[in-house]
């Protein structure tokens, strides 16, 4: 997911199958590779975005999941924390879906 952090959405496009998904709390389910680029889009639009990616448990080659924190900050500057976990699925080496989970009971999605 360095390809996120660099904001490279040709980057990101590529690491997609082209019927890929993503799960996420926040914007629902978002269904094939260019509505997914497109989501990524919108979240880089919408506010200065800081992710550290943190630990990644390996399943092989169906899978994993990445540890990571991510920092939104608005055009009046202010931060949006969200702790989370992503779980990967891949098909013959490309993503084939992400489901996100935030930690939302710590409270890791917090205002600074």
């Amino acid at each position: 997911m360095a390809a996120v952090a660099r904001k490279d959405l040709a980057a990101i496009a590529g690491m997609f199958t082209p019927d890929a998904w993503v799960q996420d709390p926040v914007v629902g389910r978002v269904q094939g590779r260019d509505q997914v680029v497109e989501m990524y889009r919108g979240m880089f639009a919408g506010a200065q975005v800081h992710l550290e990616l943190k630990r990644f448990y390996d399943r092989g080659a169906s899978g994993g999941a990445q540890e990571f924190e991510l920092v939104l900050r608005d055009s009046q500057g202010e931060e949006t924390r969200v702790d989370g976990v992503d779980l990967f699925e891949f098909e013959d080496g490309l993503i084939s879906s992400i489901r996100a989970y935030l930690d939302t009971l710590a409270p890791s999605i917090r205002q600074s």
